[in-house]
């Protein structure tokens, strides 16, 4: 990508993908963050609210409830429109909802501020995903996806370890005033970016109709792979700070270190990830080979190594087998939307990674219920973990099986054939 490109605001010169992905990223973690300081702060809010694991668990899931049907509308949104502005202002809604949490009282609060976080970080993925598409070449695509994903492990290392210590001195609200106030901050650094006038023009050949997308196998095929690869990565983020300190009994301090380890170990091996996947196309082999055979290897060790967590007697084991549960985590998070943007190309990157994202995000709607009512029933979390592992291990067939061959998909004979 060039940096003497114009951009869509006075003819300036455009960013640099480098300055653009690095933003996305840290967008990402602060996004992470966010949604996932209900589970840093859920050993001392379940209490100080007085619910229940399953109400808990509604409470996660409110988040998604909205985050994953908002994924089709912003989807078109940032296909037709302003995808900086969209993304820009979906961050801003989501440092407020995010301070706002530090003054809830009841679980109907709760919930309710979840649901506004969840439309805030709709356009987070599509959005990138879409200025991707439009700044990256194929063999940096991995990599670029793999530092905007990295903020997933980055955002779960940062609430855990630097949340973990503020709740500790001074409580989980004012965690929550904290952080909200921080992501906010980034909207300072986002108004220097400038896209250039082709990512932001909806011209004739953007305009992809949606029952051609929806047509495709492969948008169905990922979706369902999606949604596995999320419940466990959902179910990891959700609730390891609760099972390590009811479970394992660890102290607020030991389990904020532990789960800062394993999001980090999640965040490097994102990066590690898109680099290599990147190495192994820039060398000669097909692209799409090498996402679809990452990701079903990824997701089999992964299911196997959060089944094994939960049985390991030991807390080492247990640690050990949480590390390398995440660095699939990291793996497959770095292929899941450079695999969309194989696909779909530049003309349709954001509609279908909507759609992709909406069935990946259908995990968040279910998982933390199913988790809270297994909890409740069985007052043991093994039964979860084995659940957890069996649809992550799904992934494996969806990718391999049921998604058809990877490559770009040819927009105009397709709606002349459809």
């Amino acid at each position: 990508m060039s940096t003497t490109a114009l951009d869509a605001e006075g003819g300036r010169p455009a960013s640099s993908s480098a300055f653009l992905v690095g933003l996305l990223g840290v967008a990402v973690i602060l996004s992470y963050v966010d949604r996932g300081l209900i589970a840093v702060s859920g050993p001392l809010l379940k209490d100080e609210l007085g619910i229940t694991a399953t109400e808990f668990g509604l409470a996660v899931s409110a988040f998604f409830w909205v985050y994953a049907p908002a994924q089709l509308v912003c989807g078109w949104l940032v296909d037709r429109f302003d995808a900086k502005r969209l993304f820009g202002g979906g961050i801003a809604l989501c440092g407020l909802g995010t301070g706002l949490m530090g003054v809830v009282g009841s679980l109907f609060s709760l919930i309710a501020l979840r649901a506004v976080l969840g439309f805030s970080q709709s356009f987070c993925f599509t959005g990138s995903s879409k200025m991707i598409a439009h700044h990256c070449r194929a063999e940096t695509r991995g990599a670029a996806n793999g530092v905007v994903m990295c903020g997933i492990g980055l955002g779960q290392m940062v609430g855990a370890g630097a949340g973990g210590l503020i709740m500790a001195l001074l409580g989980w609200r004012a965690m929550c005033f904290f952080f909200g106030l921080l992501t906010l901050a980034w909207l300072v650094s986002w108004a220097w970016v400038r896209i250039r006038q082709p990512e932001m023009t909806a011209g004739a050949r953007a305009a992809v109709p949606l029952a051609a997308i929806l047509r495709r196998r492969a948008v169905w095929g990922s979706a369902a792979a999606h949604f596995c690869n999320n419940y466990g990565l959902y179910f990891v983020i959700t609730w390891l700070p609760l099972y390590l300190v009811a479970e394992r009994g660890m102290s607020i301090v030991w389990m904020a270190t532990v789960t800062a380890t394993i999001y980090g170990i999640q965040a490097f091996c994102s990066v590690a990830g898109g680099w290599l996947s990147d190495r192994l196309v820039s060398s000669g082999r097909q692209e799409g080979d090498v996402r679809k055979t990452a990701q079903v290897l990824a997701n089999i060790i992964k299911a196997s190594a959060i089944v094994a967590s939960a049985m390991a007697s030991s807390e080492a084991a247990m640690i050990l087998w949480l590390a390398i549960a995440a660095s699939m985590m990291g793996v497959t998070n770095s292929q899941n939307f450079a695999v969309a943007q194989l696909f779909a190309g530049p003309r349709a990157a954001g509609r279908w990674v909507g759609i992709q994202n909406f069935g990946g995000n259908c995990a968040g709607i279910l998982g933390p219920v199913i988790t809270g009512l297994i909890v409740d029933a069985s007052e043991s979390y093994m039964v979860a973990f084995v659940v957890a592992g069996a649809i992550t291990l799904g992934g494996a067939f969806f990718w391999g099986l049921v998604v058809p061959r990877m490559e770009p998909v040819c927009w105009d004979d397709h709606m002349r054939t459809t």
